[in-house]
């Protein structure tokens, strides 16, 4: 006699979703997609796409994980210009007398406003590079790049990005170890970039930024906690410091982050801070492997390993 089994997907409990699908052939491999070992991956504003800094950077269909091209990034100089290339538009392009590929290691990707468009940053020894690349554009001048140059001895990095309209905000944090840090809006459409307003911030490293509340979030070293969330706001001399949630298993990745306006941190599965500034499990104890910068898409992994599109 001939049995079958059905086995039916239970979604996992995401609070606020509008939305949870299954996405079929996501396998994390080597800590890259799950953020081990960077930031966690980008997905586009429009839900199609997620980008990821595995070494190479790639580009995967959200509808079936299909891999849609593996690209290295260069910078050159032509005729004094900041340029930049991927592996697919070098053919078509006019190289300067030299040229570099930037190491994933040294590349922030911060967001991606289309499929087919992402926002990328990289310390350079004069400042900062942002390149807004159109993976899917050939020619001679594919992409639009520009430099924030270097005008102190403080340390500066880059914390964010969107586009809003035709117009791509960019957020850079300048800051050194002792003095109060400030936060500068840059606004860039092609050409110059234009500094739009300036926030002072409290002293240190911030490595996330969210405009619309104005958290600042640090993943940093302290003397008394060791590992320890920093937590500011700006506008504010003022930072909170608290430790990561409580692992249950043997990872030693932590990770806090901003999304949709809250701290979120992640061990063993993703927390949020609630109003009472204490760390509770969000959901049903899956992971969070990236999202999108307009806070609209998450890719989740839950327990069994099963992928799982969130539309908020």
């Amino acid at each position: 006699m001939l049995y079958l089994v059905f086995v039916a997907l239970l979604a996992p409990h995401v609070p606020g979703a509008r939305a949870v699908q299954p996405v079929d052939g996501v396998i994390v491999r080597n800590g890259m997609l799950d953020g081990a070992r960077q930031p966690l991956s980008v997905i586009s504003d429009d839900g199609k796409s997620l980008f990821a800094n595995e070494g190479k950077f790639v580009r995967y269909s959200l509808n079936d994980f299909h891999r849609k091209g593996a690209e290295d990034v260069f910078y050159s100089l032509v005729a004094g210009e900041p340029r930049s290339f991927t592996t697919s538009q070098s053919a078509h392009i006019r190289r300067g007398s030299a040229y570099v590929r930037v190491s994933y290691r040294t590349r922030s990707l911060l967001a991606a406003p289309s499929s087919g468009q992402v926002l990328l940053g990289a310390r350079i020894p004069a400042g900062l590079r942002l390149s807004i690349v159109n993976l899917d554009q050939r020619g001679n001048h594919p992409n639009r790049d520009t430099n924030i140059k270097s005008t102190d001895a403080v340390i500066f990095s880059l914390i964010g990005a969107e586009k809003s309209g035709a117009t791509i905000m960019w957020y850079v944090n300048r800051f050194d170890a002792t003095k109060p840090g400030r936060i500068e809006q840059f606004s860039f459409s092609g050409g110059k970039p234009a500094l739009i307003k300036t926030w002072h911030c409290a002293a240190g490293a911030w490595d996330d930024y969210d405009a619309k509340t104005g958290l600042l979030i640090g993943n940093r070293s302290d003397e008394s906690l060791g590992s320890a969330v920093f937590i500011g706001r700006r506008n504010s001399y003022a930072a909170i410091k608290t430790v990561y949630p409580e692992k249950t298993d043997s990872s030693g990745y932590r990770h806090a982050f901003l999304a949709r306006g809250k701290v979120f941190a992640q061990t063993d599965q993703l927390y949020v801070r609630d109003a009472d500034r204490k760390w509770k499990p969000f959901g049903s104890g899956f992971k969070l492997l990236a999202l999108s910068s307009n806070d609209e898409y998450w890719l989740v992994l839950d327990k069994n390993a099963q992928a799982w599109k969130v539309t908020f």
